[in-house]
């Protein structure tokens, strides 16, 4: 199949007609790709006139178009009618969208875009919410005081030991010799516990506190307690002056910490090396690594991702 010289030569004129306007303007093929969100190479290829290599008739049409009328030419139409007629092509030109209404499109796009994750990130931090209730009210219904004021202490607890310890009945020893004098303290010991009043009440009020500084301390004691660290491991130390959701992974996979903490809580944690750290509000958390301070963007209200201990 032959081709006619004269209709290459008019096919390529609107082309080199846009290329001449636009060197006159020194203005550069990347400029113009940039203004029409097109690849470079299309306006390379449309001004040498190789169409063959552009997405089609209709699309080359609309390029042409929005290329003359971002050069402020008045004979746009002409241009286009004079590419019709060269390419032999009949049909009703289609109506392509120029770059102004394919940003705004672009725009549209963007804020279903950011609609749409805003929609999940409250459905997620609703999921964690109640997650986090639970885990709450779990931890509140270990211990769960009688009618008569006992304490329902579950198996295996410190509290059950040390009751099992204060329920051990010593062994006394029945030895002859022994016995008559041990006979005459008991009657001794009885005769003054006969004679002195006796006040049950405060005494059991006051182990009673006593057991409950005990546990106290202990409670505080493991929270505040720094975790041994092996070989290959990190500490993070982080306080939070506002609710945040924290999400620790060590270099195996394993999630350390996954949880809401709220203001003025303090977490110590401690994994194999390196370590992702998660941070739902960056900015309600001041965080050290192996005592080092660790930079975070505290103007960012945006989750932030670091990975510590590389």
């Amino acid at each position: 199949m032959s081709t006619d010289p004269n209709k290459t030569n008019e096919v390529s004129q609107p082309c080199q007609l846009l290329k001449a306007e636009r060197e006159k303007r020194g203005i550069t093929t990347k400029q113009i790709a940039d203004v029409l969100n097109l690849p470079e190479r299309f306006i390379i290829f449309l001004e040498a006139g190789e169409f063959s290599k552009l997405p089609g008739a209709t699309f080359t049409r609309g390029y042409i178009r929005n290329y003359a009328k971002y050069l402020e030419l008045t004979n746009i139409d002409e241009l286009v009618g004079t590419f019709d007629a060269c390419v032999g092509n009949d049909a009703t030109d289609t109506r392509v969208l120029d770059f102004k209404q394919i940003k705004r499109i672009k725009s549209i796009s963007n804020s279903i875009y950011w609609l749409v994750s805003f929609v999940v990130c409250l459905i997620l931090a609703g999921i964690v919410f109640l997650i986090w209730q639970h885990f709450v009210n779990s931890n509140t219904n270990q211990t769960i005081p009688s009618e008569n004021g006992a304490i329902i202490v579950e198996p295996g607890s410190t509290a059950s030991t040390v009751l099992q310890e204060q329920n051990t009945i010593p062994v006394i020893s029945t030895d002859s010799s022994t016995l008559p004098l041990a006979l005459n303290n008991t009657t001794q010991l009885a005769t003054d516990n006969a004679l002195s009043p006796v006040n049950t009440d405060k005494d059991a009020v006051s182990e009673t506190n006593i057991q409950d500084q005990s546990e106290q301390n202990d409670a505080n004691a493991q929270e505040n307690a720094k975790p041994s660290l092996k070989k290959g491991e990190g500490l993070i130390e982080a306080n939070f002056k506002a609710n945040c959701w924290v999400s620790i992974t060590d270099a195996t996979g394993k999630v350390l910490v996954s949880k809401l903490f709220t203001a003025n809580t303090h977490l110590n944690i401690s994994g194999k090396a390196p370590l992702d750290v998660v941070l739902g509000a960056p900015s309600a958390v001041s965080m050290s690594y192996n005592g080092e301070p660790v930079q975070l963007n505290q103007t960012s209200n945006s989750t932030h991702r670091i990975k510590l201990g590389k």
